[in-house]
């Protein structure tokens, strides 16, 4: 395999080139596949392009299980596939080729073995009104508890 070498700076910049914030995305592949936990889930390869036109690649797992099912709640509305959601039944082909609107997030390493990350944090814009009470994944019931 012949390549051309890149700085350490060089190869840094080329794995996160991604900025956290809004972004859109498309589904490139989607593979159904059991958690470490015996959990269904979807593997979603997304491409993605940042606010600042950045593309990049990204995954993502979508999950029925109560804690996750706001995320897959929210990818079949960015994806106007909310029938899916409703009907209690997505399958990977159901993915493939959809497009929307994410937000992207920076996950730290804090462990120090992969590098700093970046993320599909929630799909849809950040403006998409929520129903009354709808948590917004698994820090939204903490921070509803804050005082200010």
């Amino acid at each position: 395999m012949k390549f051309k070498p890149l700085s350490e700076q060089e190869m840094q910049q080329a794995r996160n080139n991604l900025s956290p914030g809004p972004a859109q995305f498309e589904v490139l592949a989607a593979e159904e596949q059991r958690s470490k936990s015996g959990n269904d889930m979807i593997k979603l390869q997304l491409k993605v392009w940042d606010k600042n036109g950045n593309q990049g690649i990204v995954y993502d797992y979508l999950m029925a299980i109560s804690q996750m099912q706001w995320k897959l709640k929210h990818f079949c509305e960015a994806t106007e596939k909310d029938h899916l959601f409703t009907g209690g039944l997505i399958k990977a082909e159901d993915c493939l080729g959809q497009a929307g609107e994410c937000q992207l997030q920076l996950q730290k390493d804090k462990a120090g073995e992969y590098g700093d990350q970046i993320k599909v944090k929630d799909y849809g814009n950040e403006s998409f009104p929520k129903a009354k009470g709808e948590a917004e994944g698994p820090q939204a019931e903490a921070e509803q508890d804050v005082p200010f």
